[in-house]
């Protein structure tokens, strides 16, 4: 299973590139891209939640691609139990225009079924800064190359370390005027929080970058990626 998730990553990067590097002009009708930034800001303490370490398993669930979690959400109205099937990763490319500049998303297209998605309540931005450019605002292919590099650094501390019972889910990229947003849809907010906290601590980043993180439990945030592959 991680040879496939390797495999799948590297395909969706070799998509993007491809795109990134077309010079062409695209007339979009898609609504604009809300960027959020605000650095190194936890936005809402996060409420308390934990995950069982017992998987449940049926005829319904078994065999079907992905790791299950048992989740118990506690909240004032009392408890909610939640069954949890880890979708795999699957990539839809969007294109866009916005201000002048070409953008393009690289979206997963396994969460706009997923379900239940208010375990997964918390929506995490990080927006790096190129610093080598072409025309249209892409990054350069020495940027692209390291970019990547440091997505996968991301993406692999993000999720942590069990890949069956994940802490996020990578919901997509969207590079655009000189920018990357990388988005995760976040279990716990505290552990993500800490990571990239370190990171800036240590200076340990190939490239400028701030983060935001926010409770979003109606995944309003992922409207705008969400809909618009369902569109495609």
């Amino acid at each position: 299973m991680r040879k496939n998730r390797t495999e799948r990553k590297k395909k969706s990067n070799e998509i993007s590139n491809r795109f990134l590097n077309k010079n062409r002009t695209l007339n979009s009708g898609l609504a604009p891209l809300r960027v959020l930034r605000i650095f190194g800001k936890l936005l809402v303490k996060p409420k308390f939640v934990y995950i069982c370490d017992v998987p449940y398993t049926n005829a319904a669930t078994a065999g079907q691609a992905g790791g299950t979690l048992a989740v118990i959400l506690k909240k004032m109205s009392g408890e909610r139990e939640f069954r949890v099937i880890i979708p795999e990763e699957e990539y839809q490319i969007i294109e866009f225009k916005q201000k002048g500049f070409l953008g393009i998303g690289v979206i997963n297209l396994s969460l706009v079924k997923f379900e239940p998605k208010e375990v997964f309540s918390w929506h995490c931005s990080i927006m790096i800064d190129f610093e080598n450019f072409i025309e249209n605002g892409m990054p350069t292919n020495e940027d692209v190359l390291k970019v990547e590099k440091f997505e996968d650094y991301l993406d692999e501390n993000i999720k942590g370390e069990n890949k069956e019972k994940p802490n996020a889910l990578f919901l997509g990229r969207i590079t655009w005027n000189k920018t990357r947003e990388l988005i995760w849809r976040v279990f716990d907010p505290e552990l993500t929080n800490e990571f990239l906290n370190k990171i800036i601590e240590e200076k340990n980043y190939p490239f400028q970058f701030d983060y935001r993180i926010d409770d979003d439990e109606e995944w309003k945030l992922a409207d705008w990626h969400l809909k618009n592959i369902m569109q495609e």
